[in-house]
């Protein structure tokens, strides 16, 4: 015996297959099929052009689109425009991003906005979260597409599938408080720190002199710490990481450290607080890459990174290392494998 939830189901398809047969060419994306309020909404195709077709039971709508009739049914055929996006955002709230927090998530850098759909498919029943609208600065630079593109792409891409789990969207690589405001407003939820213009990536050529004084210029004001009781801090006793495995960095190892970081996390802590303060009521989660530095992220560079922002009162969901060897466009890894399962894991 049917439920009644199966039968609306049921109803719906049957309603949006009829109207799509009254449709010139037209192709049904069954999984769009969705109902808000007496209203059925679908994606419909026409060779390669997608289409947002909504029936109403109102004469008036907040889509715009081109009226069209069919036998009974009175419906309007829409564009896929930023303001429409805006619209089934406003209708259906599991087509915008959400905070994943340490969840399990991949991210998909869908550089021209057509294969969202794919990655959705990819990703369903593997306990990964995707990051679906995913863009640098310098990406949206040399594709000419704006941050509000990307984000529309991803919402009428979780439309399509029907994709209910929530997703993630990703402003990449931003640098400035610039960068920030245009992300905030198309709508992203995760923002990833760029510091690279902060690190200092000459620390192993320096000799002991050079490296003792340029750990002791270093911002400590703004660390809120002095160079002696950081020393002492990471050197006196070894850092737990679990419970059967600690590290021992030498005091060289922590200047280096510093010397290559600090001005990482300084400038990391200026763009969070930004963030907090001039978008208190915005979802945010951040992530910080250092991923793009000249010598591959050590384990305990990773941790003093992590850390010294915890101190801070700066919370990350993920910090992106550099591995080692090398991710390529068509390659995917090239490097030393069995050297990058072990630091990965």
């Amino acid at each position: 015996m049917k439920n009644h939830q199966t039968e609306t189901a049921e109803n719906l398809i049957i309603t949006a297959k009829d109207l799509t047969k009254e449709i010139e060419d037209a192709v049904l994306y069954e999984n769009s099929i969705h109902e808000d309020a007496g209203d059925i909404f679908f994606l419909i195709r026409k060779g390669i052009i997608k289409k947002l077709i909504v029936i109403s039971g109102s004469e008036e709508t907040e889509f715009t689109g081109e009226s069209i009739s069919a036998d009974e049914f009175s419906a309007v055929m829409c564009d896929l425009t930023h303001r429409n996006a805006d619209a089934i955002r406003e209708r259906f709230s599991f087509t915008m991003p959400i905070l994943l927090g340490n969840t399990n998530s991949y991210g998909f850098g869908d550089r021209l906005g057509n294969a969202g759909p794919a990655h959705l498919r990819s990703v369903r029943n593997s306990g990964f979260r995707p990051v679906l609208a995913q863009q640098s600065i310098r990406e949206l630079e040399r594709t000419k597409r704006t941050a509000s593109e990307v984000m529309d792409a991803a919402t009428w891409s979780v439309f399509q599938e029907g994709y209910h789990e929530g997703f993630g969207a990703d402003g990449d690589h931003l640098k400035t408080t610039g960068d920030i405001d245009r992300m905030v407003e198309a709508g992203y939820t995760m923002f990833t720190i760029d510091p690279s213009e902060y690190v200092q990536d000459d620390v192993k050529s320096l000799n002991k002199i050079s490296l003792e004084s340029a750990y002791k210029n270093l911002p400590w004001d703004l660390l809120e710490d002095t160079s002696d009781s950081l020393l002492e801090r990471f050197t006196e006793e070894p850092v737990e990481i679990l419970d059967d495995y600690h590290l021992n960095p030498t005091p060289e190892e922590v200047m280096q450290g510093m010397v290559k970081y600090g001005r990482v996390v300084t400038h990391t802590r200026n763009l969070a607080d930004y963030l907090s303060k001039r978008w208190p009521d915005h979802p945010a989660e951040l992530e910080l890459s250092v991923d793009e530095t000249q010598d591959p992220t050590t384990l305990f560079e990773h941790y003093l990174v992590a850390s010294e922002l915890n101190r801070l009162g700066v919370e990350l969901v993920s910090l992106a290392p550099r591995f080692c060897g090398h991710f390529e466009k068509g390659i995917d890894f090239k490097g030393d494998l069995d050297q990058f399962r072990s630091e990965y894991i």
